[in-house]
């Protein structure tokens, strides 16, 4: 949902929305609400992990994810968009999906559903 190229966005929601069932759900992550780039150590599970730089430029980031795993330590460079829920509310109505809710508090995962009436394959 952060792509910076909302066409991938859309590319991605409407093969989706093909492919959910007319009572199915489709699961999407994103940046939580609130969320605000940090180079702070972090671990989760066997990972630790940092956003070793970053550029923000708006709602654009670009920065550099910097990870060890095993005792070997890996980059990756990226691109993102933060997007508003707005954004995302327009990229699901364009696939045929809509918001059904977050499932959790910071807004990171959203359950979205087929809109009704629309049809899916």
């Amino acid at each position: 949902m952060n792509d910076p190229d909302r066409s991938r966005v859309r590319a991605y929601l409407d093969s989706c929305a093909r492919h959910v069932l007319p009572n199915g759900q489709v699961l999407i992550q994103g940046y939580p609400r609130d969320w605000q780039p940090s180079s702070e150590w972090r671990d989760l599970g066997g990972v630790r992990l940092r956003l070793r730089s970053f550029e923000l430029d708006g709602a654009q980031l670009r920065g550099e994810m910097e990870y060890v795993v095993a005792g070997q330590t890996l980059f990756h460079a990226f691109e993102a968009l933060l997007a508003t829920e707005a954004q995302i509310d327009a990229d699901l109505e364009a696939a045929g999906l809509r918001r059904h809710r977050y499932l959790d508090d910071a807004g990171s995962w959203t359950e979205a559903v087929p809109r009704a009436g629309v049809a899916t394959a």
